[in-house]
């Protein structure tokens, strides 16, 4: 993901605790989604922000609310068989 503006960053949320600095943004829509935008300095990092962002960006809180990170990362092209 292309690192966003200063000012894009300014207006996303930093996450603390982590190795890398870290920003998470959730924007919710006119049609009851969510669109989310995330940013970290870790190049890692940001490829499976990217990849959680492709599952998640347009859904409703409900269709959120029944998604399972837990079941979706090993589903995922980071499954290795």
């Amino acid at each position: 993901m292309p690192r966003p503006s200063d000012d894009e960053l300014a207006n996303m949320q930093q996450i603390t605790g982590c190795e890398a600095q870290m920003w998470f943004q959730i924007r919710p829509q006119n049609d009851r989604t969510f669109q989310f935008n995330a940013f970290s300095e870790a190049r890692i990092m940001n490829g499976l922000l990217w990849i959680l962002l492709e599952k998640i960006n347009g859904k409703t809180a409900e269709e959120l609310s029944e998604f399972d990170l837990t079941a979706f990362l090993p589903n995922s092209v980071l499954h290795n068989d």
